[in-house]
């Protein structure tokens, strides 16, 4: 049975360093690595709205039990990293009330940027966003391209994807392959796919509707589970520049585990020059564009404009 199995949730906007923490955590014993699976949290729940307040029944927990990958009851945790869980963390939290949730936070502007970047494919975010540059529209196209099937195959591989969502799964790429790669629309480029994300497109340049998406998720996966005693806040930067307390955070939800190794992995691997890019890489314009909008927010969570 593996009904005892305890899930770690890492939730939060994508590009906000889950990456990092996973990679730290699971060298602690204990903890097994799931990744992102959002093809099989996604299973009959493509409605955001509708399942915020639900709770998953049993035929939910053995379809979810029986398609993650490396489901091993031998270990304490298993860990998930899917963005897109942040929508509907309230729902997971009634599912499965013995998990931890711990929520991701980074500065907007950085989170951005480093959409851009891997977006682009290490190219300069200014001239990505240019049609003008065709050298840089091309090489952002064969990324794209590359990038699409790589997560195709690795899907695939790692047995990511419910074989009922394999039709619904080859239109949504195709579909989004065409918007991104061919006609250029940027509504699709930006990870987790909010209720109505794609509004704001219409209505807004890219980095406004990209830091309106930030202020979205994070006060909604608040207001969801923000009371939820097994529910942790960490910093990105906090993570970088003091793992040591970040960890103690998480060990206090963890009384199981020895989190030394991660700890000094995190010591080892983290790099501070990730932190405040936004200052290099957005224009002018566009920082007083993302203060207008969303500045009183940024202040609220202890940046600096």
């Amino acid at each position: 049975m593996l009904k005892n199995k305890r899930f770690i949730f890492i939730v939060g906007v994508g590009r906000s360093g889950s990456n990092h923490l996973s990679r730290a955590l699971v060298n602690t014993n204990g903890i097994q690595y799931g990744g992102e699976n959002r093809y099989i949290w996604d299973y009959q729940n493509y409605n955001f709205h509708d399942i915020r307040l639900g709770k998953g029944d049993d035929k939910f927990k053995k379809m979810i039990y029986n398609n993650l990958p490396n489901f091993d009851n031998n270990f304490l945790f298993y860990l998930d990293k899917t963005p897109s869980n942040s929508l509907r963390s309230s729902f997971l939290s009634n599912t499965f009330p013995d998990s931890i949730f711990i929520h991701l936070i980074r500065d907007p502007r950085d989170a951005l940027c480093s959409r851009l970047i891997q977006i682009a494919g290490g190219h300069n975010i200014a001239k990505r966003t240019s049609r003008k540059s065709l050298s840089i529209y091309r090489k952002s196209f064969v990324h794209i391209v590359t990038e699409r099937f790589r997560q195709f195959f690795l899907i695939l591989k790692t047995n990511h994807l419910p074989f009922v969502s394999f039709p619904l799964f080859l239109f949504k790429n195709f579909r989004r392959f065409f918007r991104v790669a061919i006609f250029r629309k940027n509504d699709v480029d930006w990870g987790e796919r909010l209720p109505g994300f794609s509004t704001y497109f219409k209505l807004f340049d890219y980095h406004i509707a990209a830091v309106l998406h930030w202020k979205y998720v994070l006060d909604l996966t608040r207001s969801m589970i923000g009371d939820n005693p097994n529910y942790i806040e960490i910093k990105y930067e906090d993570l970088i520049g003091n793992p040591e307390e970040c960890l103690n955070k998480i060990a206090l939800r963890l009384p199981e585990l020895n989190l030394k190794d991660s700890l000094e992995y995190l010591k080892s691997s983290s790099s501070s020059n990730s932190i405040g890019k936004w200052k290099e890489l957005l224009s002018d314009h566009e920082i007083n564009d993302i203060n207008r909008f969303i500045g009183d927010i940024i202040l609220r969570e202890g940046y600096k404009l």
